[in-house]
């Protein structure tokens, strides 16, 4: 079996994370069932309870490219994820994003900005 392993994102400018953070109105919300219905799709589809031995997780970055959070899998035992799993695990978190930014009204230097932010990724 082939060992992955994942480096560990890290903010470049924590003081512009938060602020995309507060853009978004996003910072220290209450639960709300549209993402926890990601979390569930994503614990049936990778078969995982919530404990800490095993963690995979996809970057949720904002319209400025600024990690945001993590979509992420535990598992109380150690495990790898195939490429077919973590390409959509990754997809499941661009949906997630998306999700979000689309729901609210979006301005022309948000749309601009998402834009750049996947040029860049691509």
């Amino acid at each position: 079996m082939v060992e992955h392993k994942i480096d560990t994102v890290l903010p470049f400018d924590q003081t512009a994370r938060l602020a995309e953070l507060r853009s978004l109105d996003i910072l220290n919300t209450s639960p709300e069932e549209r993402f926890d219905r990601y979390t569930r799709l994503v614990a049936e589809i990778f078969k995982v309870p919530i404990a800490i031995l095993f963690y995979a997780g996809a970057v949720l970055r904002g319209p400025s490219g600024q990690p945001l959070g993590t979509l992420c899998i535990v598992d109380t035992r150690l495990r790898y994820l195939t490429e077919a799993q973590r390409a959509m695990l990754q997809e499941l978190g661009c949906n997630v994003i998306q999700g979000y930014l689309f729901s609210r009204p979006v301005t022309a230097d948000d749309a601009l900005a998402l834009l750049k932010s996947w040029a860049r990724l691509s």
